[in-house]
């Protein structure tokens, strides 16, 4: 004869396996909260290191605008111990082509193109890459003729 086992479903059964169940739902709960957690920490910390580039850059670019706002497309100066007149703006960006790349990136000519006028860019422009080389190379030409015309570059500030 064959034997037939019958296996009795009761309640104490029944609840351990919802407790099991329960349980690693808890787990993986508990697992996924961490990873979250750790996103959002990264999240705040990549947010807070774009701040502080941000930040930075918006230093240097003030300062060098600040610097170009004090010479005018036309100033002409006397330095000492030198015959004839220097012209600061095209002495200190000779390049015609970078001086575009100062006069869209870093500051604006008025309507009689005689002086310059101060730019505020928004955030996302000073993550530019352009506006970015433009400052370098601004910073590099302004220290390269506070150095080669000491006379002059008292109107640098």
């Amino acid at each position: 004869m064959s034997s037939i086992t019958v296996t009795v479903v009761t309640l104490p059964n029944v609840l351990s396996v919802i407790g099991a169940v329960g349980g690693i739902c808890g787990l993986f709960s508990l697992l996924y909260a961490r990873r979250q957690t750790r996103l959002i920490e990264e999240d705040l910390r990549n947010r807070q290191a774009r701040d502080d580039e941000d930040r930075a850059w918006s230093i240097r670019f003030e300062r060098v605008m600040n610097q170009i706002l004090r010479v005018s497309p036309h100033l002409q100066v006397q330095e000492p111990g030198v015959h004839g007149l220097t012209m600061m703006y095209t002495s200190i960006f000779p390049d015609p082509v970078f001086r575009l790349a100062v006069e869209s990136y870093l500051v604006q000519l008025d309507r009689t193109r005689t002086l310059f006028l101060p730019r505020s860019p928004r955030p996302d422009e000073l993550r530019s890459k352009n506006l970015r080389e433009t400052v370098e190379k601004a910073e590099f030409l302004l220290m390269d003729f506070r150095q080669k015309h000491p006379g002059a570059a008292h109107h640098l500030g």
